[in-house]
């Protein structure tokens, strides 16, 4: 079934990790201060890439129990039904 989550979208300037180290605490933040509980693990999903397969803007997200309000910065989604490749990387 489709996956509801709660993320943060952006362009990428400094590199992937620069990126999920500023924006995984500002939106673990906004979704203490909401009392919106995790519900599975957090992800990052490639928006769109450049002609190399290098990517120019991310998603880092979190799924949430049923659905939840965004705002202007944390906006929700939902993962699409089906199967996905998961790579899970481990150090830097």
């Amino acid at each position: 079934p489709p996956l509801p989550y709660l993320g943060i979208t952006g362009r990428i300037t400094d590199g992937v990790p620069a990126f999920a180290d500023q924006v995984f605490p500002e939106l673990f933040g906004w979704l203490r201060e909401h009392g919106v509980e995790p519900g599975g693990a957090p992800f990052i999903r490639f928006r769109q890439l450049d002609p190399q397969g290098e990517p120019l803007e991310i998603e880092v997200g979190v799924p949430v129990d049923g659905t939840s309000e965004g705002d202007e910065r944390v906006r929700p989604g939902a993962l699409p039904a089906g199967r996905y490749l998961t790579l899970m990387h481990i150090g830097r």
